[in-house]
C-alpha cells in the first residue's frame, strides 16, 4: 500500500470536514418545511437536477455573475475554484493512467508527485506532467491576484471589503500557501527524482543545488498537507463554508425547495452559510453614506454563524434589496434578515382586532386599499378616488376608518404571531367583499398582500392597475410637455419586479427622463419602514442624497409610486416638485385642462407634511 505518514493531515482534515458537513447539512434538510422536502423528491430525478448542475458549473466553478461585475475579480475567483477542481479531476485520471486503478486512498491523486517518483517519460506522461503544470500555474495567478486585492482592491471594482474573524483569518492565510507550497513539494521532487514540466522542472532546476535535499523533499510534502487539513478544519467555522454550501443551495433552488417561511428554518441556514463575504454588495448599502459600517448583510450573517448577533447589526438595515441585488450567489438578504429578526419575547395580544367589521354593505368589484402611508398624504388617496370616479369603478375603499394594516411593519420588526393575525383577519376581510381585484396605492402593502396572504383574488399596485385602465380607454388624459424624472420605489420595483407600467402611464402624461440610477439600481428614498435605529436627521440626510443622485440637472419634477417615498422626499425642503402617480393621473384626466394644474396636488401635500 502507498502510504507515507506526512498523508495523515490531509486525510484527518478531510474526515473531519465530511463529518461535520454532513452533520450540518442533515440537520439543516431536516428543517426543511415539509413543502421544502416535497419539492426535493419530487423534482430529483428531472432535468431540473441537470439545470441544477449546470449552474454549479457557472457559477460555483467560473463565477460568471462575478465576472460580470468585474472581469478581473472574476478570473481571481474562476482560476482559484476552477482551477482547483481541474487539478483534482485531471489528478485523478493522471493516477489511473499511472497506477492503473481507480482503487486508490483519496489522498493519492493529491500527493501523486511524491508516489511518482521515477521519470519514465512516456508520451502520454509528459502530456499529463504538462496539463497538470499548466493548471498549478493558472491557480496560483488566482493566489497572487488574492495577495494583490487586500491591499488594491480598487482594481477590482470594490470600495470596501469585509474585514474577517479570527477563523477567516487562518484558514484564508492556509489558502495562500496551499498551491506555492505545493509547487514547492513537486519542484523539489523533481529536482530529486527527475519529471515535471516546464514549471516544476524549471524551479527544480533553480533548487537543485540550493535547497533540494532528502529532508526538504519530505518536509515540504509534510507543509503541502498541512496547509490542505488545516483548511478542511477551519472551512466549516469561516467564510469558507460558502463553498461546498453554495453547490447545495443552488441544487435546491433548481429543486423548487426555497420557499420562505419567515424563520430560521433549513433555507435560511443555507442562505446565510452560502455567503462568501466576498464584500462586493457593501458598495451598494446606502447607510455607508452616514458612517454606518460592519452591519451590512455579510456581517448580519457572519455574527449569527457566531451567536454574536446584537440589536444593531439586526436592525439597522433599511432592507431596500439594493444588497440582494448585487449579491453574486442570489441570496435573498430582506428575507434572511426578516426571519433572524423574528422576537418571540413581545406580548401577543389580538383584542384590537375584534373592532375590525368583515362585512360590506355592497358588493364591489375593486377593494382600494389606500395604507397607512397613503392616509399620510391624502392627495394620493383623494387622486384614487377621483380615478376610479372618472372610469366608472364599482370600489370600496377597505381602510377608510384607517383601523387595519397590512401587517408588513411588524414582519419586519420580527412580530411573526402578530402580523399572522393582522394577515388572517384582512384575508378574511377581502375574501369576504366578493372583488375580483384589490388595489393599493403603497408597495409595501402591495408586496405583502402578494407575497405573504395568498389570497384567491389579483392584487395590483394602483401603477398597474392605472396602466390597465389607459389601456382600456377607461380614462381620457391629456399630455403635459413636463420634463420629469421617475424614482422607483424599493418595495415596487427591485422587490417586487414593477418597472414598465410605471413608465407607460408616465409616458402618457408627460416627458420622462430616466435617472442614471434607476429600476433595480434604484436608490431608496432613506424613509424605511424597516429601520427603527436611524434618526429623523439621518433619514433626512439619506434622502437629500439620494434626490441628487435621481434627479439630473434642469428637471424639477420627480414622480414617484410609493407614498413613503413622497412624503420622504418632500420633507428635505428641496425646490422641487414631487408628485404621485396617481396625482399626475388625477389632474389630466380631461383633455384641454390648464397643465399648470398638474403640479397642484404638490402644493396641497406641502401642507400637510
Amino acid at each position: 500500500m502507498k502510504f507515507n505518514l506526512f498523508v495523515l493531515p490531509f486525510t484527518i482534515g478531510l474526515l473531519v470536514l465530511f463529518s461535520i458537513l454532513t452533520a450540518k447539512y442533515i440537520r439543516w434538510f431536516l428543517s426543511l418545511s415539509t413543502d421544502q422536502r416535497d419539492a426535493v423528491i419530487k423534482n430529483f430525478f428531472t432535468l431540473k437536477t441537470l439545470s441544477g448542475l449546470r449552474e454549479i458549473f457557472l457559477e460555483s466553478l467560473l463565477h460568471r455573475n462575478i465576472s460580470r461585475k468585474n472581469r478581473l475579480l472574476g478570473y481571481m475567483h474562476m482560476s482559484l475554484a476552477f482551477g482547483w477542481f481541474l487539478l483534482i479531476i485531471v489528478g485523478h485520471f493522471e493516477s489511473y493512467s499511472y497506477f492503473k486503478t481507480a482503487l486508490e486512498p483519496p489522498y493519492i491523486p493529491i500527493f501523486l508527485r511524491y508516489f511518482q517518483q521515477d521519470s519514465l517519460a512516456d508520451p502520454l506522461q509528459v502530456i499529463y506532467w504538462f496539463v497538470m503544470d499548466l493548471i498549478l500555474l493558472f491557480v496560483l495567478s488566482g493566489v497572487a491576484l488574492a495577495w494583490y486585492k487586500r491591499h488594491n482592491r480598487k482594481h477590482f471594482g470594490m470600495k470596501k471589503t469585509t474585514r474577517h474573524l479570527p477563523a477567516d483569518r487562518i484558514a484564508l492565510s492556509v489558502l495562500w500557501f496551499i498551491f506555492p507550497l505545493r509547487l514547492l513539494a513537486e519542484s523539489i521532487t523533481s529536482a530529486i527524482y527527475g519529471g515535471g514540466s516546464f514549471l516544476t522542472s524549471g524551479l527544480g532546476s533553480l533548487l537543485e543545488n540550493n535547497i533540494a535535499s532528502d529532508l526538504s523533499f519530505i518536509a515540504s510534502w509534510w507543509a503541502y498537507s498541512i496547509s490542505l487539513g488545516l483548511f478542511f478544519v477551519f472551512l466549516p467555522f469561516s467564510r469558507y463554508m460558502h463553498i461546498p454550501t453554495e453547490l447545495v443551495l443552488i441544487m435546491l433552488r433548481n429543486w423548487g425547495a426555497t420557499k420562505y417561511t419567515g424563520k430560521i428554518d433549513g433555507i435560511t441556514q443555507f442562505e446565510v452559510h452560502s455567503c462568501s463575504s466576498c464584500g462586493i454588495c457593501l458598495d451598494s448599502c446606502q447607510l455607508l453614506e452616514l458612517g454606518h459600517a460592519n452591519i451590512q448583510s455579510p456581517y448580519l450573517f457572519r455574527n449569527f454563524r457566531g451567536n454574536k448577533l446584537s440589536d444593531t447589526v439586526v436592525q439597522n438595515c433599511l432592507m431596500c434589496g439594493r444588497c440582494e441585488t448585487t449579491c453574486v450567489v442570489g441570496i435573498k438578504t430582506n428575507s434572511v434578515r426578516r426571519a433572524i429578526r423574528q422576537n418571540s419575547d413581545v406580548e401577543v395580544n389580538h383584542d384590537y382586532l375584534r373592532h375590525v367589521d368583515t362585512s360590506f354593505n355592497s358588493s364591489p368589484d375593486v377593494l382600494y386599499f389606500a395604507g397607512c402611508m397613503t392616509h399620510l398624504t391624502p392627495g394620493i388617496k383623494k387622486s384614487m378616488q377621483a380615478i376610479f370616479k372618472a372610469a366608472k369603478i364599482n370600489y370600496a375603499l377597505v381602510d377608510e376608518d384607517q383601523n387595519i394594516c397590512c401587517g408588513r411593519p411588524m414582519m419586519l420588526s420580527g412580530l411573526a404571531e402578530q402580523s399572522l393575525a393582522m394577515v388572517n383577519k384582512n384575508k378574511e376581510l377581502f375574501e369576504n367583499s366578493g372583488a375580483q381585484t384589490l388595489v393599493t396605492s403603497c408597495p409595501i402593502c402591495y408586496k405583502v398582500f402578494r407575497d405573504e396572504y395568498n389570497l384567491n383574488i389579483e392584487v395590483l399596485h394602483h401603477t398597474q392597475y392605472i396602466d390597465r385602465l389607459m389601456k382600456e380607454g377607461k380614462l381620457a388624459l391629456a399630455k403635459s410637455e413636463e420634463q420629469v424624472v421617475y424614482h422607483d420605489p424599493c418595495e415596487l420595483g427591485r422587490n417586487s419586479g414593477v418597472y414598465d407600467e410605471p413608465r407607460r402611464v408616465i409616458a402618457a402624461l408627460a416627458n420622462l427622463s430616466e435617472s442614471p440610477a434607476n429600476r433595480e439600481k434604484a436608490w431608496c428614498c432613506g424613509g424605511s419602514i424597516a429601520n427603527a435605529m436611524l434618526t429623523s436627521l439621518e433619514k433626512k440626510e439619506l434622502a437629500i442624497s439620494a434626490l441628487g443622485k435621481i434627479v439630473p440637472k434642469n428637471t424639477m419634477t420627480l414622480v414617484t409610486a410609493c407614498p413613503l417615498c413622497k412624503k420622504t422626499f418632500a420633507s428635505t425642503g428641496k425646490h422641487i416638485n414631487i408628485v404621485d402617480i396617481a396625482e399626475l393621473v388625477a389632474v389630466n384626466l380631461s383633455a384641454g385642462k390648464d397643465k399648470r394644474r398638474i403640479w397642484m396636488f404638490e402644493k396641497i401635500e406641502s401642507a400637510s407634511i
